[in-house]
């Protein structure tokens, strides 16, 4: 059962450019939200989307749905957790796949920084009666784990600089 979907900031930037763009893209785009959303209320991923004929080998843990007319949406899944990776055509995709063939699991993984994690709703009411609320924005952990303070003086320098400058 699938509890969370996590949505990478490139894939949620993607399925805007294609429903900009119209036409079959747009189509796909639309089928994959629909698809995502499905998933997301019954926490069921089997037959929740056409999976290609011979998925994606290349990479472990790794789903590639069908959105038809040459679309795809490339997905991977580690236990409870559904990764919104990429979507485009066949062409697109498979770059991107061959991009990150041979890297570890954890990599790839970790490579996506996270902008949401949607709990399933049927898990969160099954288990409480009621609806919890949503985890911490994963992505804002994995950035605040890598600030320190040098990093921050280099980022707000150029800042107070800036406004030394303006009152002088």
């Amino acid at each position: 059962m699938i509890e969370y979907i996590c949505r990478d900031y490139d894939f949620d930037k993607r399925i805007e450019m294609l429903l900009y763009s119209g036409g079959a893209a747009s189509a796909a785009a639309r089928k994959a939200q629909t698809l995502t959303a499905n998933i997301q209320k019954s926490g069921i991923l089997e037959g929740a989307g056409k999976l290609t004929k011979y998925g994606e080998a290349r990479l472990k843990n790794c789903l590639k749905f069908d959105l038809g007319n040459g679309y795809r949406l490339v997905c991977a899944r580690e236990q409870t957790r559904l990764y919104l990776r990429f979507i485009g055509t066949h062409d697109e995709c498979d770059r991107w796949i061959r991009q990150r063939t041979g890297e570890t699991r954890d990599h790839i993984l970790s490579d996506c920084p996270c902008k949401a994690l949607l709990r399933n709703l049927s898990a969160a009411s099954s288990q409480s009666g009621k609806i919890t609320e949503q985890p911490q924005d994963q992505y804002e952990e994995l950035i605040e784990d890598k600030l320190d303070d040098r990093l921050l003086v280099k980022i707000f320098s150029g800042l107070a600089l800036r406004g030394q400058s303006r009152h002088h």
